[in-house]
């Protein structure tokens, strides 16, 4: 893979658009903190996580087709579907809060549905995301939304993959019952809701 551009920079990596030659196809490579990719075992499980995901085959999640390990590749990273677009979050900095007409609501819904759909998929196979903000919700230019950033995602039948204690996710999205019981999917839910107000009030919940 040739690196072209950086896209973004988040809490689990730097992701950069790529192109494979051999295939003339574009993918996003997301770099993983070398601090984390040198934990045990954490590799495995982002490999675990993203064979889950893809199991889903949802057209509303982002696919990953690798995880890059040394020393085939110079740095762990996962490569993944290119979403031409731009995240939900730069959408909203871009809209001014006023009166909201009918197309704005059909708008809202779609997008909410749309995820609504891509998480019904990946809870199927077990697999909760932890972090549903409109900052992981990828918009392209056809208006369909993604549902990207597995980077804090947890397999619901593996109790190895945080410490006892550990409180993971951005906590503006985060369902209260997280900071006692821990994540299932109805917290994902509630954090989906508070990106629907996001979506109507122009401002976080």
């Amino acid at each position: 893979y040739d690196l072209l551009e950086r896209l973004d920079r988040g809490a689990f990596g730097v992701v950069f658009l790529a192109v494979d030659a051999s295939v003339n196809r574009q993918f996003a490579v997301k770099v993983l903190r070398p601090d984390l990719s040198a934990s045990p075992g954490y590799l495995d499980r982002v490999y675990k996580e993203a064979q889950q995901s893809n199991e889903a085959r949802s057209p509303y999640v982002v696919s990953a087709f690798r995880v890059g390990r040394p020393p085939e590749f110079r740095y762990p990273c996962l490569v993944m579907d290119y979403v031409e677009g731009e995240s939900l979050q730069r959408f909203l900095q871009r809209q001014r809060a006023g009166p909201l007409s009918g197309k704005d609501y059909r708008h809202a819904a779609v997008i909410v549905q749309q995820v609504a759909e891509g998480l019904h998929a990946v809870h199927e196979k077990g697999v909760l995301h932890r972090d549903i903000k409109p900052a992981n919700l990828l918009l392209d230019l056809r208006g369909t939304v993604w549902v990207t950033d597995f980077g804090l995602a947890k397999l619901e039948d593996d109790r190895d993959l945080t410490n006892a204690g550990d409180i993971l996710g951005t906590l503006r999205y985060m369902a209260p019952e997280t900071f006692k019981d821990g994540a299932d999917a109805r917290s994902e839910v509630y954090s989906l809701g508070l990106t629907l107000y996001e979506l109507l009030a122009f401002r976080p919940a």
